[in-house]
């Protein structure tokens, strides 16, 4: 390698992206939400997010 060559990027806008587990079944889904509560603090609120999805990752609920 010859050189190195550094630049910088600007960033004007950032999107999120919610994951939380959303390729599991629902048993799995409602498994973690459980095991996340009994952690409390920051998994706990992590746990209150994935239950507010879970209406839309399983509508028939």
């Amino acid at each position: 390698m010859t050189a190195i060559v550094a630049f910088e990027i600007e960033v004007k806008k950032m999107n999120h992206v919610f994951k939380l587990s959303q390729d599991r079944d629902k048993e799995s889904y409602h498994n973690i939400i459980e095991k996340l509560r009994e952690q409390g603090g920051a998994a706990a609120v992590i746990a209150g997010e994935m239950e507010k999805r879970a209406k839309d990752q399983f509508p028939d609920e």
